[in-house]
């Protein structure tokens, strides 16, 4: 179509396959970065002036390729993190590349999902269990993806190992602290299990106890049935055996002390 000031059309309006052609003749990273840029520059452009109708039909049009952009980078990822399980690298920029895509957007994690991202994630954490922030960042991802309960259950799964308990009782823990209206659906007797459980396997590692005291400390001041299933489960004799044995170690004290303040509002 020409121009509506009746000029002669571009080539690129004329011809939509020159976009394809200038990526057969090569871009260099700078000019490829210039793109990006110019995209993003494109869309705030859009945005600001949604009303109006050329930048409605300018977003219309990116909708399209953009899918299929996005869907193509999310398959190039999973592909490359799945071919390559044992390689600490991939898998560690793997995960950061998902959640930076799917933070915020409903959009992606479907695709993520549909390409298989969780079963890919998953493999990761079994090639990786000593990896700490491999383990973390995953089980991050989990989380967005499928969320708390997930995130719960792949805690159960890794309570034994050191870096594992360490990883899941962080990730659970921060991502209780911005969504307490999903916690409070979990079933209470259930994550207080896991987390003692985890604990318990424990006794010794200063992080995952400080951890545990943190979150239960919190669940247990918000949700009454945590209190109950807290004592049901045998916590208290945890809870100052605990206290009693790192008596030195400030954190576990301060944790403790209010875990103790927490179950002293009792209604059980």
């Amino acid at each position: 179509q020409g121009l509506a000031t009746g000029g002669a059309p571009s080539p690129c309006v004329a011809l939509p396959s020159c976009g394809r052609a200038m990526a057969g003749a090569g871009v260099s990273d700078e000019a490829l970065q210039s793109m990006i840029k110019s995209l993003t520059a494109v869309h705030w452009t859009c945005w600001k002036s949604h009303s109006d109708p050329t930048a409605a039909r300018a977003l219309g049009r990116l909708r399209g390729p953009l899918t299929e952009l996005m869907g193509y980078i999310v398959t190039s990822v999973l592909e490359e993190m799945r071919g390559n399980p044992g390689d600490p690298q991939v898998q560690a920029m793997g995960v950061n590349m998902l959640r930076a895509m799917i933070k915020d957007s409903e959009a992606l994690k479907r695709i993520v999902l549909a390409g298989g991202g969780v079963e890919v994630l998953v493999l990761g954490v079994q090639q990786h269990p000593t990896d700490e922030d491999l383990l973390t960042g995953a089980l991050e991802a989990i989380d967005e993806l499928h969320g708390l309960a997930s995130l719960l259950q792949a805690l159960d799964h890794l309570k034994a190992s050191p870096p594992g308990a360490r990883a899941g009782l962080w990730a659970f823990a921060r991502a209780a602290k911005d969504r307490w209206a999903e916690v409070g659906a979990l079933p209470h007797r259930e994550t207080v299990r896991v987390i003692l459980s985890t604990a318990h396997a424990h006794q010794d590692d200063y992080r995952v106890l400080s951890t545990a005291l943190e979150l239960l400390a919190d669940l247990v001041r918000a949700i009454v049935d945590m209190r109950c299933a807290f004592s049901d489960l045998g916590g208290w004799p945890w809870l100052l055996q605990v206290m009693e044995a790192n008596a030195h170690h400030v954190r576990i004290q301060l944790y403790g002390c209010k875990l103790l303040s927490a179950l002293s509002w009792g209604g059980c």
